[in-house]
């Protein structure tokens, strides 16, 4: 049996973060990568609203860094290059988001740091500092 040697979703994510902050743009994890055992705080975090599924991360995209003018709200969940599998909650927030027939949010699932540079770059007027 063969192993997975690509980076983690985790280390994919960081890359993908530092590539947000060079480009000045405003973004946040969701409350979902937190990994816990306590049945108390999985409590407490479904109290507060944490829903199963929703994006990983959520990226802002102002007007004047837009490539048309317009502001965007991105929804980017994110995979391994390899592997990872997006799951039935998943891929009902991915789908609900997209079919607001609201053109300025989105979302996507991004195998690596790269497709998700490459979905925010789309977005943009100019990219600087690309690391691929």
């Amino acid at each position: 049996m063969t192993t997975n040697q690509s980076p983690l979703e985790h280390e994919e994510q960081s890359a993908f973060v530092d590539w947000l902050e060079v480009q000045g743009l405003l973004f946040t994890a969701t409350a979902q990568s937190t990994y816990t055992t306590s049945f108390n705080q999985k409590r407490r975090n479904k109290a507060a609203g944490v829903r199963k599924g929703f994006p990983d991360m959520i990226v802002i995209i102002p007007p004047d860094k837009s490539i048309d003018g317009d502001g965007y709200l991105i929804g980017v969940e994110m995979k391994r290059i390899r592997g990872g599998v997006v799951s039935t909650e998943q891929r009902v927030w991915i789908d609900t988001m997209n079919s607001l027939g609201v053109n300025n949010i989105a979302a996507y699932v991004c195998k690596g740091a790269e497709s998700a540079i490459k979905v925010v770059s789309h977005y943009l007027c100019k990219v600087d500092n690309s690391p691929f």
